[in-house]
C-alpha cells in the first residue's frame, strides 16, 4: 500500500520579500517562479529545495499583519 507524502505547502504571508529571504537563507530554498494567482489575485512566489520539483513551498501575499498564521494549501501525493 502506498503512503501519502507531503508534496507542497502554501502559506499566506504579510511581508512576501521578508519570507522569501527567510526561506532562502534558513532552508536554502530557491525561487523557481513568480506570478499572480489566477483565482485569487495575490502575488505568489514558488520555491523549492529539490531540482526535480517546480515548487515545494508557495508564498502568497494577502495576510493582514494582525491575522493569525494561515495555511493556503497542503498537498500530498
Amino acid at each position: 500500500m502506498a503512503r501519502a507524502a507531503l508534496a507542497h505547502l502554501g502559506i499566506f504571508v504579510w511581508d512576501l520579500a521578508a519570507m522569501e529571504r527567510f526561506y532562502s537563507g534558513v532552508f536554502g530554498l530557491v525561487v523557481t517562479d513568480r506570478g499572480v494567482g489566477a483565482v485569487f489575485r495575490n502575488d505568489l512566489v514558488f520555491m523549492t529545495g529539490s531540482a526535480d520539483q517546480h515548487h515545494q513551498l508557495v508564498l502568497a501575499s494577502g495576510r493582514l499583519p494582525d491575522a493569525p498564521s494561515t495555511v493556503m494549501q497542503i498537498s500530498f501525493k
